[in-house]
C-alpha cells in the first residue's frame, strides 16, 4: 500500500511535529533535571553554611560559659583561701563579720555559671563542675565560720583541707573544659 503525495505530506508532518514535541519535551526534562540538581546543590551548600555558624555561635556560647565558671570559681576560691576576707565589692569598706553577702555572692555566681554550663559542656565537663561547685560551697561555707576568729583550730584545718580540695575539683574541671574548649 503507498501513500498518495498529501497522505506522505500529512505523515512527514506529523513525524515533524511528534520529533518536535519530543525534542521540546527531552530538553525540558534535561533542564528541569539540571535545575534540580543546582537546587539541590545550593541548598546543601546553604545547610553547610548554617551548620558552620551554628557551630561557631554554640562555640562561642560554650566558651563564654566556660568563662563564666571559672572566673566564677575563681572569685569563691579566692574568698575561701582568704577566710572570707577577699571581697573586692565592699571597696576599702570594713567587712562586718556577721554578714554573709560576700558569701552568697560567690555561691549565687558560681551557681548562675553553672546552669550556663548544662546545655553547653559535654556530661564529664559538667560533673566535674557540679563537683567543683559542690567543693566550694562547702569550702565558703567553712572560710565563713572562720571569719572573725570564731573558727576553732579543727575548724581551721577542716577550712584548709575543704579549700584544697576545691582547688583541686576546680583544677580537674578547667582540664576537661580546655580539652574539650581544644584550648589544652
Amino acid at each position: 500500500m503507498f501513500l498518495t503525495p498529501q497522505e506522505t505530506t500529512l505523515a512527514a508532518a506529523a513525524i515533524a511535529v511528534a520529533a518536535v514535541l519530543l525534542g521540546v519535551w527531552l530538553t525540558a526534562r534535561r533542564d528541569d533535571r539540571r535545575v534540580r540538581q543546582e537546587r539541590e546543590r545550593q541548598d546543601a551548600m546553604e545547610r553547610d553554611r548554617w551548620t558552620r555558624e551554628d557551630r561557631a555561635i554554640w562555640g562561642e556560647r560554650r566558651f563564654e560559659a566556660h568563662t563564666a565558671f571559672a572566673h566564677a570559681t575563681l572569685e569563691a576560691l579566692r574568698y575561701c583561701e582568704s577566710a572570707g576576707e577577699y571581697a573586692p565589692e565592699l571597696g576599702n569598706a570594713p567587712r562586718d563579720p556577721e554578714s554573709v553577702s560576700s558569701l552568697m555572692l560567690r555561691n549565687r555566681a558560681v551557681s548562675d555559671a553553672l546552669v550556663m554550663l548544662e546545655l553547653r559542656a559535654s556530661a564529664p565537663v559538667r560533673e566535674a563542675a557540679e563537683a567543683a561547685a559542690d567543693a566550694l560551697r562547702q569550702a565558703s561555707a567553712g572560710a565563713y565560720a572562720i571569719v572573725g576568729n570564731r573558727g576553732a583550730p579543727e575548724q581551721v584545718e577542716s577550712w584548709t583541707d575543704l579549700t584544697k580540695r576545691a582547688k583541686a575539683a576546680r583544677d580537674s574541671y578547667l582540664e576537661l573544659a580546655q580539652n574539650e574548649l581544644g584550648s589544652a
